[in-house]
């Protein structure tokens, strides 16, 4: 296999990589987003449905009411939910900016380049995949098998990619 070849070969490996990694952290950063709007919700309901029992004067279901609003509210302070999705989105929106421009390269500009060009530019990429591997946050392995099972069955190729009928 030619140098071009085998750089081509390392680009496609790299856009696969940042495919899957992308996907499963924009799965990631819904489902934190959830917990984080549920959490939310929850706290704040209770808190008003327990502030309504404490003036009927319902002491042990004010208290009850009051315990679970207080943990939900715990929880979106221990757990951040908010930040956890923000930070998976972000790194969802880094791996596939990754992923484009790998594709890009290895699709459109590779063809003007020489094999020793080509294979410094896929070098750049492969660093910058380390990079981000390095400071995403950790992929939950459920965000991963949904994002591969989603990917797998073609919920995510573009029409231009399809086989045409």
């Amino acid at each position: 296999m030619s140098l071009r070849d085998e750089a081509t070969a390392e680009a496609k490996r790299i856009e696969e990589d940042a495919f899957y990694s992308s996907n499963g952290h924009f799965y990631a950063a819904s489902g934190w987003g959830f917990a984080h709007n549920s959490l939310g919700v929850v706290a704040a309901m209770l808190a008003a449905i327990a502030a309504s029992t404490a003036s009927q004067g319902e002491a042990a279901l004010t208290s009850s009411i009051s315990i679970v609003a207080a943990v939900s509210a715990g929880l979106l302070t221990f757990l951040k939910p908010g930040d956890q999705a923000s930070a998976h989105l972000r790194a969802g929106n880094s791996y596939s900016a990754l992923k484009n421009r790998t594709r890009i390269y290895y699709a459109i500009e590779s063809q003007a380049k020489t094999d020793l060009e080509s294979a410094d530019r896929v070098l750049e990429l492969s660093h910058e995949r380390d990079r981000l591997n390095a400071s995403s946050p950790q992929l939950p392995s459920w965000a991963y098998w949904l994002a591969k099972r989603k990917i797998e069955a073609g919920a995510h190729v573009y029409e231009v990619d399809k086989p045409s009928c």
